[in-house]
């Protein structure tokens, strides 16, 4: 079908602790997350799969475990330059005994003429075992590898 476009990358994220320890918000370590993303494109939009891991930092004696990843995303090109996005997400718990999460947020990603995308979002979890409202700030350097 005309206009159509198949991609499939890889994504490292890297959460900083920036959360208050003594609230219990944080582990104070570093999370690494290692995604594959399959997208389709039918501009002006765009669907992307993920499926990924990732390593939680802990300290001794915490009884969190490395999580899985699994979601969507929909990319809505406003203009050259601006998009909407809307992404669900499922997480495996956290720890033993603990409830697996599913989330959501909305936001915008903005594509200067860098080869860098800057986004915003709001979600909460659509279940009650997950984060109840969350924020999100995104630098996102691309590069496409040709082979």
């Amino acid at each position: 079908m005309p206009g159509e476009i198949y991609d499939f990358s890889f994504a490292f994220n890297l959460k900083i602790p920036t959360a208050d320890r003594r609230r219990n918000l944080t582990t104070g370590r570093f999370d690494e997350s290692f995604v594959l993303i399959a997208t389709k494109h039918i501009f002006p939009a765009a669907l992307d799969l993920k499926l990924g891991y990732i390593v939680v930092g802990r300290r001794a004696g915490e009884k969190l475990q490395n999580r899985f990843l699994g979601g969507m995303a929909l990319r809505y090109g406003l203009n050259e330059r601006w998009r909407l996005v809307g992404d669900i997400y499922g997480l495996s718990r956290a720890a033993k005994g603990e409830k697996n999460e599913a989330n959501f947020q909305v936001g915008i990603r903005f594509r200067p003429d860098l080869p860098v995308f800057f986004d915003a979002a709001i979600g909460r979890s659509l279940l009650p075992s997950g984060t109840r409202i969350q924020g999100t700030l995104g630098l996102t350097w691309s590069r496409a590898l040709n082979f």
